[in-house]
């Protein structure tokens, strides 16, 4: 992510490509082996939201390697419902968790819940409703919620 997003080349690329077609999304990939508490989930919540803002268009997160955990692992509605994520941070006692108990209630005033899709590329998992999401985006509507 550093390599490309941080770089001017980024912000660029994105706007290049607004100015041929007005359907221009970001896919922020996560990778499910790294979603284990609800600490991860506000961090790379937050990686996600920051992707959006700096690129300018709208980015759908998506879990990646769904094939990899059992269903019961993945939380994916902490993606969609910010509030969770700050519910579950709430028990934190170290000074991470309280940080980003913070910048959540940050990011609740300025985002909007997404679906996020859990897909397995291998096994072609969650494929069809990534695009389904991606078509949402293109409707006059543009609700991911």
């Amino acid at each position: 992510m550093e390599v490309f997003l941080f770089r001017d080349i980024s912000w660029r690329l994105s706007n290049s490509l607004k100015r041929v077609s007005k359907d221009v999304y970001a896919l922020f990939v996560i990778d499910v082996s790294i979603l284990k508490r609800a600490i991860d989930y506000a961090f790379v919540s937050l990686l996600a939201i920051a992707t959006r803002l700096r690129l300018n268009i709208e980015t759908i997160p998506v879990v990646n390697k769904i094939d990899l955990v059992p269903a019961l692992e993945v939380h994916g509605d902490f993606l969609r419902d910010l509030s969770i994520i700050e519910r579950e941070l709430a028990s934190g006692s170290t000074s991470y968790a309280e940080m980003l108990k913070d910048i959540s209630k940050i990011l609740l005033m300025y985002t909007k819940g997404v679906e996020v899709p859990k897909v397995s590329a291998i096994k072609g998992v969650g494929i069809d409703e990534l695009h389904r999401l991606m078509h949402e985006l293109s409707c006059t509507c543009g609700d991911l919620t």
